[in-house]
Parts: C-alpha cells; sequence; structure tokens
C-alpha cells in the first residue's frame, strides 16, 4: 500500500473557497470579531461595542466577561459610564423590537 492518499478533485465551487480563503478574501463573519474584542478588550472597547453594535451576542460575550475581569476593570467600567451605556442601549434594543411587533 502506498504511503500517498488520494486527494480528491476539487469541483469548480471547491477550488473558488479554496482560493477565497488563500487570499484572505473570506473573513471572519463580524459579528465574531466583536466577540473576541469583547472578550481581549479594556472597558472603554466593551463600552464603544455596546454602543456600536447592541445584540444579543454582545451582551452575552459581555455578561461572560464581566465574570472573569478583575475589581479594577469593572471599576473602570463604571466609571465611564458603562452601566448607563448598557441600560441606554437595552433600551433602545426593547423599543426595537416592540416597534417590529
Amino acid at each position: 500500500m502506498s504511503s500517498f492518499q488520494k486527494v480528491p478533485k476539487l469541483g469548480r465551487w471547491g477550488r473558488a473557497l479554496k482560493g477565497a480563503k488563500e487570499t484572505g478574501l473570506m473573513k471572519r463573519d463580524s459579528s465574531e470579531s466583536i466577540i473576541i474584542q469583547v472578550n481581549d478588550g479594556g472597558p472603554e472597547t466593551m463600552i464603544q461595542i455596546l454602543r456600536d453594535h447592541p445584540t444579543c451576542k454582545t451582551y452575552v460575550a459581555a455578561k461572560s466577561r464581566f465574570k472573569t475581569v478583575d475589581r479594577m476593570w469593572l471599576f473602570n467600567f463604571l466609571e465611564q459610564d458603562g452601566l448607563t451605556v448598557i441600560f441606554d442601549t437595552l433600551n433602545e434594543l426593547n423599543e426595537r423590537k416592540v416597534t417590529m411587533l
């Protein structure tokens, strides 16, 4: 038996997908990169993301981030009106949901 494995031929779409991945045309979903920023960023980054992208995914990521931060990070978040931003954006989301019904 040969040590070489037979590689299946790629169709036209397979080749296009492979080429797009290799050239960087296929990037991460923007919501994925936002979640990464929430998980890795400081209080300023979190506040900015909550303002600019108030989605359920963002709030879930923020909730898990709050569980892992130290007191100083949380203090800075609150000092920069992070709690006000959370309430304001949640209120906006609620208003959008009501108007969509």
